[in-house]
């Protein structure tokens, strides 16, 4: 019985320490596309990188403001800060395309500048639909491609996240081994 729980537990060990290292792939890669500057460009572009996993980071050059389709708002912060912010609904010359873009200090999408087309695109899930519908933003029909940049977010830690991957590694492989020797004890 001892013999039948350390290979079913070196099994598990070996399938752990292999998902880990198909995770320590893709975040090396992840953490390889994230430039010291936001790239620039077109919006359909924007989107297909990040469907390919590159880094999300970018400057939207060809976005307009739809102000007609804005939302004001004061975002305060865990630390009781509170500063304007406005949601609005970006356009691009594709008709099928729209973005919200979330930015901070600005009072009122009039003012929106290039600097506010800067963000980490991201996929829009129900949970910030809502939030910005709570706003009383008007937003692009609901579909599976729904999309929305986040002035405020900021890539970084990547390789923080890959050194702790290589740790559970290290450390899944070391306790596979530990459990198949115990076998032969």
């Amino acid at each position: 019985m001892r013999n039948f729980l350390c290979i079913v537990g070196t099994i598990i060990g070996v399938l752990v320490t292999g998902l880990l290292v198909l995770s320590i792939h893709f975040g090396v890669r992840d953490a390889k596309s994230v430039t010291d500057e936001p790239l620039k460009m077109g919006m359909r572009e924007a989107v297909e990188r990040v469907k390919s996993g590159s880094s999300a980071w970018v400057w939207l050059t060809d976005a307009r403001a739809d102000c007609s389709r804005s939302a004001r708002y004061t975002d305060t912060s865990k630390e009781g800060d509170a500063q304007n912010a406005v949601s609005f609904v970006a356009l691009s010359e594709a008709p099928d395309l729209e973005i919200v873009v979330d930015a901070r200090d600005l009072r009122d999408c009039a003012y929106v500048g290039r600097v506010h087309l800067i963000g980490v695109l991201k996929k829009m899930e129900d949970s910030r639909r809502r939030e910005f519908e709570s706003r009383g933003l008007a937003l692009p029909a609901a579909s599976s491609d729904a999309w929305w940049l986040c002035g405020d977010c900021r890539p970084g830690g990547e390789w923080t996240a890959v050194v702790v991957l290589l740790l559970l590694v290290a450390l899944s492989a070391w306790l596979t081994l530990k459990i198949f020797r115990a076998r032969a004890g």
